[in-house]
């Protein structure tokens, strides 16, 4: 099991907890918190958009829902209709 835990100076940072959850991260999500918070919490809000998560990625997940339907409109085209088809399910 992963938990998602925040710093005391605001970075996000993904950790191994010894909680025998059935809430499992799939190896996408954990390679995207990987590369950056940033990333993680895109994929959680657009390619892991049906998947139930651990609260803690549960709650990253709704800022990032709640920020890209601020900045959806300025999204390039290309993108605009993926993302935004995945955001409506």
């Amino acid at each position: 099991m992963h938990d998602l835990t925040i710093t005391p100076q605001g970075h996000l940072l993904v950790r191994d907890t010894p909680d025998a959850s059935d809430r499992k991260l799939s190896k996408a999500l954990l390679e995207a918190y990987g590369e950056s918070p940033a990333r993680g919490m895109l994929v959680s809000a657009s390619e892991e958009i049906d998947t139930v998560l651990p609260a803690s990625f549960e709650f990253a997940r709704s800022i990032a829902r709640s920020i890209s339907r601020t900045s959806a409109g300025w999204l390039p085209r290309r993108l605009a209709p993926r993302f935004l088809k995945r955001r409506r399910r």
